[in-house]
Order: structure tokens, then sequence, then C-alpha cells
């Protein structure tokens, strides 16, 4: 992940100044989305085809409020596309709406227009996107190609009431990315502690301003009351987004990212959601480190009910040398300092197939 995660001013005596970069403003609740009132002076609300259907009409009823569809692909001719509508439109503010590839693309608007005001409200409880200033850029097949520096928004909204009908597969693709977050971090950073995986997770994702802990979220995932739901969507969102903010001098998006992003090589990959992809790097890096807490972990994401195995994934096995150049390709790129030989590398991918 890129380091511009915080803004560093050193003064004329040598001194450090750090202020962090998180969204100028945070509502939560259920039925927040009701707070947001359009730009009189003109809006767009940016969402594919099932969000400005399912939830934008609160916002598309004012006359001065276009609609901007999204196709759900974030690639370079697809972000050039829409970001040319906003420009051609003058419009002073974006609200775009969605899971994190939309949400990535507004924030790379927001960084070339930077005039414009950038509200986000995520549909999706599997995702950071809205408190990272990153986006990750793809091809016009969905395969990885690099994370941009970009922006953060002006305002984000959690409106639980969307969250109600999610499948709780995305609450687990959440969960499963802030986990990957954490290890990456310590990894990155050439450090192991010995504490049990729930209490690392906990404590890399704020434990102390949460009541929610992981074992008790792993213990009710498969009937969770809505205050659970809500409580995961926090950790999902803010707290997973903090902890990649705070990647101060280490990278936070480390050798699991890259395996996650690699697999993206594979077409029948594709169409599962980061955060299963995640979960899989992360059991990729912690096999290759050698920390013996593949167990551990499986134990932790076999209670979300995430895919374990690469053949879950509709890896076929001639991909996979597709997936070790992918890989190493982003190891290059993002100068991952975990040394992985071509062959132990074939080994784990043989183990975790």
């Amino acid at each position: 992940m890129k380091k511009i995660h915080n803004d560093n001013i050193t003064d004329s005596c040598g001194y450090l100044h750090e202020s962090f970069l998180f969204p100028s403003e945070i509502i939560k609740g259920r039925g927040a989305a009701g707070t947001v009132i359009p730009d009189k002076e003109g809006c767009a609300v940016i969402g594919d085809s099932f969000v400005l259907r399912q939830f934008a009409d609160a916002f598309t009823g004012n006359e001065n409020v276009l609609k901007v569809l999204f196709s759900g692909s974030i690639n370079p001719a697809e972000f050039f596309r829409v970001k040319t509508v906003i420009m051609e439109s003058k419009v002073r503010e974006i609200i775009g709406m969605g899971g994190g590839k939309c949400m990535d693309l507004c924030k790379l608007i927001k960084r070339d227009l930077p005039g414009i005001r950038l509200i986000l409200i995520p549909t999706s409880a599997a995702t950071c996107a809205p408190c990272t200033p990153v986006s990750v850029m793809y091809d016009k097949y969905g395969e990885y190609q690099n994370t941009m520096d970009s922006v953060l928004p002006d305002k984000l909204i959690i409106d639980y009431t969307y969250f109600d009908t999610l499948p709780m597969g995305f609450f687990a693709a959440g969960l499963a990315d802030a986990a990957c977050k954490y290890f990456e971090t310590i990894q990155a950073s050439g450090k192991t502690y010995n504490i049990p995986v729930q209490d690392a997770v906990v404590l890399s994702i704020g434990a102390a301003s949460t009541a929610v802990i992981f074992n008790e979220i792993s213990g009710k995932f498969q009937n969770p009351e809505s205050g659970l739901k809500e409580e995961m969507a926090d950790l999902n969102i803010i707290h997973s987004g903090m902890m990649s903010c705070m990647g101060r001098y280490s990278g936070t998006s480390y050798a699991a990212h890259a395996f996650a992003h690699a697999m993206t090589a594979s077409k029948g990959a594709r169409e599962f959601l980061h955060g299963e992809h995640a979960a899989m790097g992360l059991l990729f890096q912690e096999t290759a480190a050698g920390t013996k807490r593949e167990a551990e972990i499986k134990e932790l994401f076999s209670c979300f009910d995430l895919p374990l195995k690469l053949s879950a994934f509709n890896i076929k096995e001639n991909e996979i040398d597709e997936i070790i150049a992918k890989y190493r390709k982003i190891e290059a790129a993002e100068k991952i300092n975990l040394q992985i030989s071509s062959e132990l590398m074939y080994n784990i991918i043989k183990q975790l197939y």
C-alpha cells in the first residue's frame, strides 16, 4: 500500500509533526443517510445499477442531482469516463455509494478535482475504502494493476440499515481483511508477538474503543443480533481503515495482500470478494514466514465460512504459474522483503490448493 497515510512536516528545528489522514467527518447510525442534503448548486450520485436502483432514490429526486452509472469495474477507461462526466456536469459535490471499487473511483476523482466535495456512503460492510487514502486499480477484465495514492472523503456516512439484508459473507470478508492487515504490519516491521490470534486482531483494530472481541464475533457470527452486525461494520469499515492509515514506518499492505492481488490473475478467482482473497493471502504469508499460526488462523476463519483452499476459488492448476508471476511483479513494485524462494512458493501453493 502507498505510504502517504499521514502528512509529515519537519519544522526548522528538525522536529517531525504528524497529522494522520482520516475522513473529515464521520456520521453513523440507523437512517444516517437521511442526514445528507445534496448541494443545491449541483450534485452527482455515483453507483452501479443495483445501488442506484435500491438506495439512491432519496437523493436523485432533486432536479439538481445527476445520477451517474458506475460499471462496477474500476479500470483506467472507466475512471476517465466517469471523471469526464463529472467535469462536464460542473457539479460541486459527489455522493459515492456502493462497495470499495466505486468508492476508490470517487476518491481518485476527488484527487484530480479537489474543489469538489466528496461524500461516501458504503452499502457493503466488507470494505475499508472510505477510510483509506489509496485506490486499487484493475484492468478491464478485473485483474489487479496497481494501488494508487488518492484522497479521503469530506464526509463518511455509515447507515446500518443498508446492511440489514447483506449476506454474512460480506461481513466475513471484511473481518478477514482487518485480520490480514494486522499480521502484515508485524511481518513488515520484522516483529512477532506471542499472543493469541484473536487478541492480536482485536488489539490491532482498536479494541479499546469497541466492546466487541473477536471470539465473541466468531461465537455469534452465524446468528448475530443487529447490534453485533453494527459492531462488525465498524470494525470492517472504520477500524480496518484506521489501521491502514497508521502504517508510519512499515507498509500496512504486505505479502498477504500481494498474494491476494496476485490471485486475480485467475479469471475464476475474480468472482470472489477482496477480503476472501485476503484470507488466503494471510495463510500464504504466515506459512512463508514460518510463524506456525496457520492452524489457528484457519480455525478463526472457518467460523466465518471463508473459503480456505485455492481450489475453492475456481483456480485451475495451469493458472498457478500466472499467479506466481503476478506475485513476483507486485513483490518488486511494492518492495516486499519477505524472502520466498520459487521452491517454497510452489510448496506453499501446493499445501493451500
